[in-house]
């Protein structure tokens, strides 16, 4: 797990992200390593000083001896002999050279552990700046968000940098969490016993906690699955890191859709959240897929009127006023049917309650009052959604009929096996209009999703 930050979304789930590492520690390093250069910089020059000033008394003692020995020799030259002891004098002399030459060594053997020291802080700078670019890359979303920005958190397969997936976005599930998602942190921003542990630890934890695995998904039921990982190795040594080949009953959590967003063999982001006995198919490996939901209302009214939008009847969606009916059926043949689910009760499928506003969208089928609302009305309901959608099937369609005056509706059963033998899953709801102009609340199944 990781972090990341947005540069350009491409639509359809696709992003170029920069992959945000945890430089922290390095850069406080270099920090400390230029202040140190600084700082060794500026004692160095001090010592320096300090050196040719000792290096002054060295060259006077030494001048000193010089001249006694000089001295010496004019007195024995001029008179034949000489009072001076030489021997005492030069002994004397040397000791005082030798003593100004020890003060010199030391303070130039300062220097050079000063310099060692300067040039083992500039190498530390220069590692560090060294340190390449912050990596750019594509990277699909797991699940189909076209919209983020910003900082991100991701996951990397298998829990290293490799393959990097953008973690689910729906509802803002991807927000960058420091304690849950942590970032990449490149070995020199570890002290040497941190990274030689990690390093150690690293193919353990990556086969018996694992994060994020792809898997190929197959039997799905419902909102579960079996899957088969992917084979995976760690950097280190190459070792396997599959726990398991393969898991059987495993939940589905994608989007507000779950498994209906998914087929056999498609290639799957399964999260462990370091369980090995707890996969879940949480999205796609890249090429997310939308949750293609469509509701198909079927009204009636009276198209014996004259004008059908401005005289509605006892049947029409509504009764109470023609600007709201006329809003409402408006609202629906563009597609833009707001739906609202109940509280879930017993009976209710849980797959629809979100217990929130969901927006759905949708379609209308007239039908006129008095007649029969039949199996090819609601089929052809059906059929015009999905070609108001350009031809493009439904994974799953809720068809719904209006009770508006009227105590039930009878939808035949064998509109379910025609509908999916289009290829779409559904469930058959009733519902009742708001005068919220904006939203219909779906009352109850006619029976559960199998």
């Amino acid at each position: 797990m990781g972090k990341g930050r947005i540069i350009t979304a491409h639509g359809e789930g696709r992003y170029t992200i920069e992959i945000l590492e945890d430089r922290a520690r390095a850069e406080s390093a270099k920090a400390r390593a230029e202040a140190r250069v600084v700082d060794l910089g500026t004692r160095i020059s001090d010592l320096e000083t300090e050196y040719t000033d000792a290096q002054d008394v060295v060259d006077a003692a030494a001048a000193a001896i010089d001249q006694a020995i000089d001295d010496y020799h004019a007195e024995i030259l001029a008179d034949g002999t000489s009072a001076t002891d030489i021997g005492a004098v030069t002994t004397e002399l040397t000791v005082e050279l030798q003593e100004a030459a020890s003060k010199r060594d030391a303070i130039a053997g300062q220097i050079s552990t000063l310099k060692s020291q300067r040039l083992a802080a500039q190498k530390r700078i220069s590692l560090i700046d060294a340190l390449p670019p912050l990596r750019q890359q594509e990277a699909w979303c797991a699940d189909y968000t076209e919209d983020l920005a910003g900082e991100v958190a991701t996951a990397e397969v298998p829990g290293e940098i490799g393959q990097v997936i953008v973690k689910p976005g729906f509802e803002g599930a991807n927000q960058w969490s420091a304690a849950e998602d942590g970032a990449i942190q490149p070995a020199l921003s570890g002290t040497p016993a941190s990274v030689f542990y990690n390093l150690a630890m690293m193919p353990g934890w990556q086969k018996w906690r694992p994060t994020f695995r792809i898997a190929t998904i197959s039997n799905i039921d419902n909102d579960l699955c079996d899957i088969t990982l992917d084979h995976a190795t760690g950097s280190n040594q190459g070792l396997g890191v599959n726990a398991e080949r393969g898991y059987s009953g495993v939940p589905i959590m994608y989007m507000d859709c779950n498994g209906d967003a998914f087929e056999d063999g498609d290639s799957v982001l399964v999260g462990f959240s370091g369980n090995t006995d707890q996969p879940m198919v949480v999205g796609f490996e890249k090429e997310p897929k939308e949750c293609i939901f469509g509701v198909v209302a079927i009204t009636a009214f009276d198209e014996t009127s004259e004008d059908t939008l401005d005289e509605p009847s006892s049947r029409d969606i509504v009764s109470d006023g023609e600007d709201f009916y006329i809003t409402h059926k408006e609202k629906i043949d563009r597609g833009e049917y707001a739906v609202r689910t109940l509280d879930r009760t017993s009976g209710y499928d849980d797959r629809w309650d979100y217990n929130r506003w969901n927006y759905l969208p949708s379609w209308s089928y007239p039908v006129t009052v008095g007649d029969t609302v039949t199996h090819s009305d609601y089929v052809a309901a059906y059929d015009r959604a999905v070609e108001a959608r350009g031809g493009v099937n439904f994974k799953k369609v809720v068809i719904v009929g209006d009770r508006s005056g009227s105590s039930s509706l009878t939808i035949p059963s064998s509109v379910r096996d025609e509908i999916e033998s289009k290829g779409a899953k559904y469930v058959i709801y009733e519902y009742e209009a708001s005068e919220d102009e904006n939203w219909v609340t779906i009352i109850e199944p006619y029976f559960p999703v199998d």
